[in-house]
């Protein structure tokens, strides 16, 4: 009996595991830069992540949900740093607390692709910086500029 209840132990960890363990399932290949009517160029990051964890059923159906951050900066070519450039998570907001602060790294704007590089920091309970941590959408994006004019921002 009690061999079977430790079987049925490491079995639900190892299923409850699988379910949950990958958060970033995948990010857009392709990012979408856009000229703001505020003069800001607005870069769209998409992606896929696992919402398990958060509930039961979530867990067990793996459950996606779609995920969007925005980079602005008045820059449109060359490598930015920390104080050319705004991350959001929310579109059109500059300001905490829907932006990411302490934001170390740099993002390289091309002609026809972006390259991120940022670690954003991981507070502690008592709201200090303990580490920082690799951001989510660090890696390297084709380039899609419109040409018209967002309302944004």
């Amino acid at each position: 009996m009690m061999r079977h209840m430790k079987l049925n132990v490491i079995w639900l960890s190892i299923f409850l595991a699988s379910c949950c363990s990958d958060y970033v399932i995948e990010n857009n290949d392709t990012v979408f830069l856009t000229k703001t009517d505020s003069g800001y160029y607005e870069l769209l990051l998409k992606g896929v992540r696992c919402v398990g964890g958060h509930d039961p059923i979530s867990v067990v159906f793996k459950s996606k949900t779609e995920i969007l951050h925005y980079l602005y900066t008045t820059k449109r070519i060359g490598t930015l740093y920390p104080k050319d450039f705004i991350v959001s998570y929310e579109q059109g907001k500059l300001d905490y607390p829907h932006t990411f602060l302490n934001v170390k790294g740099t993002v390289e704007l091309r002609s026809r692709d972006v390259v991120i590089k940022l670690a954003i920091p991981h507070y502690n309970n008592s709201g200090e910086i303990e580490n920082y941590v690799s951001y989510e959408f660090n890696g390297e994006y084709k380039l899609s500029e419109s040409r018209g004019i967002s309302g944004r921002s």
